[in-house]
C-alpha cells in the first residue's frame, strides 16, 4: 500500500536535511548559531519516525531489505569517491568503501560532508533492528515505553543517570532515542488515536522545553551547554534535542494527518 502523504512528508524532511547541511557545512562560517539550531528542528529524528511509519505497512516488521539498500547505495557513493581520489592521487585505495559497507567510521577529507554524515547509517541500521525486535516481541503499552525513554534522558540531563554501554556498536544514548522514534512511528500508523499522540508529542516538546528555558534563565543550567545550542545536544543525544524534536515532530504529524484526510494517505 502506497501512502502518498508519507511520501510528501519524506520530501519535506529531505529538504530539511539539505537546509541543515547548508547551514552547518557550506554556510558554517557565516550562518548564525540561532539559524543553525532552528534548522535542526526538522532533522534525523523525523526520518526515524517515518521509517517506523513505513514499517507499519508491511505484513511483518522486517527492516533488512531497506537496510541492505541503504548500505549498498551509500557504499556506491563512497566507492565513487574512492575512485576519484585514487585517480587524482594515482594511489588506488578503497579502504573508505570497505569501512562504509561494514558500518565502520571513515574520513573523506576531499568531501567532508560525506564522511561527516555517515554516522547516520550504522545508527539507523541498529535502531531499525532493535525497533523491529521490540515491535515483534515486546508487549508494553506505548505510553509506558515512551515515558521510560524520556525518563532516561531527563535523569541523564540532571546527572541522576549516566549513559553506558552499546548495542551492536551503537551507544545507548543514541540508540534509545532513535529506536523509540521508530516504535512510535510504527504504532502511530496502527493507532486509532493519532490525534492524542500528536498532542502528547507537542505537550512534551513545548512544555518540557519551556521548563528548561525557565531553569536556564535562573542559572540552574549554567554548567551545561546552552539549551539553545541544539547541535551540542545532538552529539551525543541529550534532553534539549529530544524535546525540540518532539515539538517539531508534532508539527510534521499535523501536516501528515491533514494530507491524509485530503486523500493522500493513511491518516485517521
Amino acid at each position: 500500500m502506497r501512502d502518498d502523504a508519507l511520501d510528501i512528508l519524506r520530501g519535506l524532511c529531505a529538504l530539511g536535511v539539505v537546509f541543515i547541511h547548508t547551514t552547518f557545512w557550506s554556510g558554517g562560517s557565516y550562518v548564525p548559531q540561532a539559524v543553525q539550531s532552528l534548522s535542526l528542528l526538522i532533522d534525523v529524528p523525523a526520518f526515524f519516525f517515518i521509517a517506523g511509519m513505513a514499517l507499519a505497512y508491511s505484513k511483518a516488521p522486517n527492516p533488512l531489505p531497506a537496510l541492505w539498500k541503504l548500505i549498498f547505495y551509500f557504499g556506491v557513493c563512497i566507492a565513487i569517491y574512492d575512485l576519484c581520489v585514487s585517480i587524482d592521487t594515482k594511489h588506488i585505495s578503497f579502504m573508505n568503501t570497505a569501512a562504509a559497507i561494514t558500518l565502520h567510521g571513515f574520513s573523506t577529507n576531499a568531501l567532508p560532508v560525506l564522511g561527516g554524515s555517515y554516522w547516520f547509517v550504522p545508527v539507523f541500521c541498529v535502531a531499525m533492528i532493535a525497533g523491529a525486535l521490540i515491535i515483534s516481541f515486546v508487549r508494553v503499552p506505548l505510553a509506558l515505553l515512551a515515558s521510560f525513554a524520556l525518563g532516561l534522558y531527563i535523569a541523564a540531563f540532571f546527572g541522576i543517570f549516566s549513559w553506558q554501554g552499546s548495542f551492536l556498536g551503537v551507544g545507548l544514548q543514541y540508540l534509545v532515542f532513535y529506536t523509540a522514534l521508530i516504535v512510535l512511528g510504527y504504532y502511530f500508523i496502527r493507532s486509532q488515536r493519532q490525534r492524542l499522540i500528536i498532542i502528547a508529542c507537542a505537550s512534551v516538546g513545548v512544555g518540557g522545553f519551556a521548563m528548561l528555558i525557565i531553569l536556564h534563565s535562573s542559572g540552574s543550567l549554567a554548567h551545561l551547554p546552552s539549551i539553545f545550542d541544539l547541535q551540542a545536544h545532538k552529539f551525543p543525544v541529550s534532553l534539549p534535542y529530544v524535546l525540540a524534536s518532539c515539538a517539531s515532530l508534532a508539527g510534521l504529524l499535523v501536516v501528515y494527518v491533514a494530507l491524509a484526510k485530503r486523500g493522500g494517505g493513511g491518516g485517521s
